[in-house]
């Protein structure tokens, strides 16, 4: 996680100025990482950056669909090998998905910033 949930634009551009691209290890586990971010109480939206390489996407898609019907929305950047399909199902909406190179990857997190209400 990068940062919390937050509503200030500029300080979550600052938070993700700092993100390295990189291996890190094994696969992912979106399912774990979605029910966390279920946990703060003002959840409004989920930005998820992946490489779509999740080691359950069913349960992934499972624990996106309990958010959504909260009124999550999730925003989804995929990376290198994301599958596309995956990503539309993730995302509230397809128009919500989208794939960048991960030398785009910064300016893409940034991008999604303008979902969040500014203030």
């Amino acid at each position: 996680m990068v940062c919390g949930p937050i509503s200030d634009a500029a300080h979550f551009a600052r938070k993700i100025s700092k993100v390295r691209v990189g291996l890190v290890g094994g696969g992912t586990d979106l399912a774990a990482g979605l029910v966390l971010a279920s946990k703060f109480r003002d959840l409004t939206a989920v930005v998820i950056v992946t490489d779509g390489q999740s080691n359950d996407n069913d349960a992934a898609l499972r624990v996106a669909a309990k958010l959504k019907n909260l009124g999550v929305e999730i925003i989804c950047i995929g990376t290198d090998d994301a599958e596309s399909d995956f990503l539309k199902q993730l995302a509230t909406r397809s128009d919500l998905a989208a794939y960048v190179s991960h030398a785009n990857l910064r300016s893409a997190i940034t991008e999604a910033s303008r979902f969040f209400p500014q203030g």
